[in-house]
């Protein structure tokens, strides 16, 4: 258990309801929440006075003021000034945090700071110590450079800056913990109950080694006395529990003359502690009767045998188990665990009562978090009281039988598509690709705008495409699958046409010449194209775009010549995304952003959304809203903050993959599938499929980890689960439960995507979502939201960038910017060569436009 006064409670009710029952000596406590316990006191108790008498409460309301000041700071509910300020109260470590916070608060700052330090500060947070030890662990290793920096820009930060005192400070924190840092370490690899005890006499050796040396100063004094008072609390507390020092008696390396040597000066603890242990054995194992080998294997004893047992003495009964074993000579196990020491046959053998003994103590986890990690998520298919052991545990002492899941035959429905108005009442088979993300092997069935019209008459297929390689003729069982898909689709819509180079477009006709045959000498296999999108968005990624007119070579002349064929186009003029008169002006700023001519009064309207020119209520509005950045880097540091501030257990769901390579294959090159997915309980995640797009389940769909399912008999800390049941944010259909306070619980099962890796086929089986905190301007191009958070104070490394970013939202009111950015970033006096080709590409194609039906059989683009 943890250190909850409320266990303490517990025991005591359980006690008086068991004869015998010792609630002190049965009272285990969690090694790893003792070790944050004593940081916590170290870190946050800076004053000397009065150590003694307010230690707990001083040390309790002090951690607890820090972490009202960290929500407080991250919900936004106090201004960056205000916090800045309470934090220098904590002293060097509110100055470092300060400073941490400034290094952020732009990404110009952010990418100055990482230029010149040559890394980023990592962020402190309020529930793991050890982030605290990272920040001081880099400010020291930098802290050349770092003090440069601070130099440089002592005018801005000049109350947060560090000086000499502070500097040794901190030297002498970072030599301090890290012997716990290390502790820790091993905690979180193979921490098993013996080395509980042996931890804290090391710590008590570290303690007694460090105040015997100067300290840096009174504030140092008052963390180490503070600490020091704290782990005295628990090293004592540890000695109630007998189980811990059972736990180096009977470990084969260790036994009695460990304690001898390490409690030399205190030999009445040795004997005390011996005492305690021996009473567990003599009144719950000693007296334990083994069934004799002759009833185990269902034979009765003749008459014999009976007198036998009376008259003869076995080994074991010449000399106790227990004191043969503990004054017994010390043994090496080398990487062995001394519980799979005792599972031998031969200690079975040697000790057979004492065996039982061992293995009950050895069975029992040090810490709680294992348990936590493992069972959290699956509390609903494993008995509470096997959440007590960890998986290994479980694995040596018993198997997982009685493992149930009422979640493994539910589905959610099949998948469906949206389709633009322009064909959603046609009687023509249409078949949609989208250009899914950065390239991927296989043109998927998604459509990007999410408030477009649902057709019926959509169906389901895929187009198989290689990937950044030469073009490869499918073998002709392939072949022959792919003409029977599509010998009834009349209309092929490719969506998200910016993302489309030539290279892709050359493979898609020579694909749809091996899908009909019988017209291959036409472009695209004589089937009607619309080509949708909108040239001013991301352009693809190491290809050459549709409209490039310059130069080109091999395939891509191929890829020229098809996109020439596209003679008719249809412009749609009505903006959808932000309705009404009184976002014209956002429109307006939208429209010049889009073509990087963005006018002084469209930058004041923008610059009026920046953070620092909100008040504090209009910033808390933004507190759960997406985060969309530019580069991977950015997105993954931010979802990698927020999931670490839930302090939930989490997994790594690992997708299944089939075929040579595909487990290597990123996720945009594997249908948009994650290799690796991170999920906790409260996690929130977004939908990459349309799953069911009526009621709300599809691509872009936000929403939070309700709970976690495993098929029956898997082992949840190997096997991945087979359900993630969501909470989605505008999930309008049926439920698989509601909730007492009314969310609607919905099923999400894993999906398999096919893809191609040269000529080779392959699968990736994986749940189609990813963690939505943040996520990349690439990523957004097919969603819409009513609140975006974003940065556009760096320059576009990509054309397009910032116009995506902005424009997923609906209305000027749902748009934050994390900081100012400068005018000259979204405004060419000459557009570059990439800008001029696509004006070019407009202009033709405005001489093109649609006047006559739109469905008759011809190629169009739009």
């Amino acid at each position: 258990m943890d250190n909850h006064d409320a266990n303490d409670t517990m025991l005591d009710d359980i006690a008086k309801e068991i004869d015998g029952l010792d609630p002190v000596a049965r009272r285990l406590r969690c090694s790893g929440h003792i070790m944050n316990l004593i940081v916590q006191a170290f870190l946050f108790r800076s004053k000397a006075k009065k150590i003694q008498e307010d230690e707990r409460e001083g040390i309790d309301e002090a951690y607890e003021r820090l972490c009202r000041l960290s929500e407080r700071e991250e919900g936004g509910i106090i201004t960056k000034a205000q916090a800045t300020e309470e934090w220098r109260e904590f002293s060097v470590l509110g100055k470092l945090h300060d400073l941490c916070i400034y290094t952020r608060s732009s990404t110009s700052i952010y990418n100055d700071f990482k230029a010149e330090i040559g890394r980023a500060l990592p962020r402190d947070n309020d529930t793991r110590w050890n982030s605290w030890f990272r920040l001081i662990d880099v400010a020291i290793e930098k802290r050349a450079k770092f003090m440069d920096w601070i130099q440089e820009n002592h005018a801005k930060i000049e109350k947060d800056a560090l000086d000499h005192n502070d500097w040794n400070e901190l030297g002498d924190i970072h030599a301090f913990l890290q012997v716990f840092h290390q502790i820790s370490v091993r905690q979180g690899r193979e921490n098993t109950l013996d080395e509980v005890l042996s931890h804290m006499d090391f710590l008590h050796h570290h303690f007694t080694r460090t105040k015997n040396r100067a300290f840096s100063g009174p504030r140092f004094y008052a963390r180490f006395h503070v600490a020091w008072l704290k782990f005295e609390k628990y090293y004592q507390l540890t000695e109630q529990a007998p189980v811990y020092v059972a736990g180096i008696l009977l470990h084969p390396a260790l036994r009695k003359s460990y304690l001898s040597e390490q409690w030399k000066r205190n030999p009445a603890w040795v004997s005390n502690a011996v005492k305690a242990v021996r009473k567990i054995w003599s009144t719950e194992y000693k007296s334990y009767q083994l069934p004799d080998k002759q009833q185990e294997k269902g034979q009765e004893l003749d008459e014999f045998d009976r007198w036998r047992q009376k008259v003869y003495s076995t080994a074991s009964e010449v000399k106790d188990e227990f004191d043969r074993f503990i004054y017994g000579s010390q043994v090496g196990i080398g990487q062995q665990t001394a519980l799979q020491w005792w599972l031998e046959p031969t200690q079975r053998e040697n000790f057979p009562l004492l065996c039982r003994m061992a293995i009950d103590i050895f069975c029992i986890p040090p810490m709680s978090t294992e348990a936590e990690r493992i069972f959290s998520g699956a509390r609903r298919q494993v008995r509470w009281d096997r959440s007590s052991m960890s998986a290994k545990m479980v694995e040596a002492s018993t198997c997982f039988s009685n493992v149930h899941n009422s979640l493994g035959a539910v589905a959610v429905g099949t998948d469906s598509m949206e389709l633009q108005e322009l064909v959603a009442n046609q009687s023509n088979p249409v078949q949609i690709f989208e250009k899914p993300k950065s390239s991927p092997a296989i043109f998927r069935q998604i459509q990007s705008n999410p408030n477009c019209l649902q057709s019926n008459n959509i169906t389901d297929s895929l187009l198989h495409l290689p990937i950044n390689k030469d073009f490869r003729p499918l073998s002709p069982i392939d072949k022959a699958q792919l003409q029977k898909k599509l010998k009834d689709i009349k209309y092929l819509i490719i969506d998200e046409k910016s993302m489309l180079g030539l290279r892709q477009l050359s493979w898609i006709d020579d694909r749809l010449r091996e899908a009909f045959p019988s017209r291959n000498e036409e472009f695209f296999g004589g089937l009607n194209i619309l080509l949708v999108g909108d040239f001013f968005q991301l352009p693809p990624v190491l290809q050459k775009p549709l409209y490039y007119d310059k130069e080109v070579q091999g395939v891509e002349i191929k890829g020229r010549n098809a996109y020439r064929r596209f003679d008719k186009t249809v412009f749609l003029k009505v903006v959808q995304r932000q309705r009404g008169d009184d976002q014209e002006a956002f429109r307006t700023a939208l429209g010049e952003l889009r073509l990087l001519q963005l006018s002084k009064e469209s930058w004041k309207l923008l610059s009026s959304r920046v953070q620092a020119k909100l008040d504090d209520r209009e910033v808390a509005r933004f507190v759960n809203a997406l985060r969309v950045y530019a580069t991977k880097d950015r997105v993954n540091e931010y979802n990698h903050y927020h999931l670490d501030r839930l302090s939930r257990p989490a997994i790594q769901v690992t997708a299944k993959n089939v075929g040579s390579g595909a487990a290597a294959a990123p996720d945009d090159k594997a249908g948009n599938l994650a290799k690796q997915i991170p999920i906790c309980l409260g996690a929130r995640l977004m939908l990459t499929s349309n799953l069911w797009q009526p009621v709300g389940l599809c691509n872009g769909a936000r929403g939070t980890v309700y709970d976690i399912g495993w098929a029956p008999g898997a082992e949840p800390i190997q096997d991945p689960p087979c359900v993630i049941m969501m909470e989605f944010d505008k999930y309008n259909g049926p439920v698989f439960l509601t909730t007492p306070d009314g969310k609607k619980i919905v099923p999400i099962l894993p999906v398999e995507r096919d893809f191609l890796i040269g000529a080779t086929l392959c699968t990736r089986t994986q749940f189609p979502l990813i963690v939505c905190y943040a996520i990349t301007v690439h990523k957004s191009q097919s969603i819409t939201e009513d609140m975006i958070v974003t940065d556009l104070s760096c320059r576009d490394f990509q054309t397009g960038l910032s116009y995506v970013a902005v424009s997923r939202v609906k209305t000027l009111e749902g748009l934050m910017l994390d900081a100012p950015f400068d005018r000259n970033h979204l405004i060419y006096a000459s557009p570059p060569d990439g800008m001029k080709m696509k004006m070019r590409d407009h202009q033709l194609r405005r001489r093109q436009v649609l006047t006559r039906n739109p469905y008759k059989t011809d190629h169009c683009s739009a």
